[in-house]
């Protein structure tokens, strides 16, 4: 069995994208671009809001000082997704820019999410 290396990206879009799922396996993609695609926003929105808690407990007695939870939920947020590449896409972008191949794997998640729904 040989391990075959491939491309993974990072890609931050705003605003949220309108998917139902927060990550996916592509099991056949007929163009062999794109084998998995995982939403991160939604662990970092989790982690802020428990970082935002505390923080906002601190400050009880600063009110001053203190975010409205309004004020903290009117921040546009980042939508965050980890795209990993094919091994057959790998191997035929192995020169291939980091950014180009990001904007690759971004624009056939779009794609694919474009043919769901």
């Amino acid at each position: 069995f040989r391990r075959r290396p491939v491309w993974v990206a990072v890609v931050t879009v705003t605003p949220v994208l309108s998917v139902p799922a927060d990550g996916f396996m592509v099991d056949h993609d007929t163009q062999d671009i794109l084998a998995y695609a995982s939403r991160e926003s939604t662990r970092q929105l989790q982690r802020h809001t428990q970082e935002y808690d505390l923080e906002r407990s601190k400050k009880m007695l600063d009110k001053a000082g203190r975010l409205s939870t309004a004020q903290m939920l009117s921040v546009e947020r980042e939508d965050v997704w980890v795209l990993h590449g094919t091994p057959g896409f790998s191997e035929r972008h192995f020169e291939t820019s980091e950014g180009d191949v990001a904007q690759l794997l971004f624009t056939r998640l779009l794609e694919m999410i474009d043919s769901e729904v």
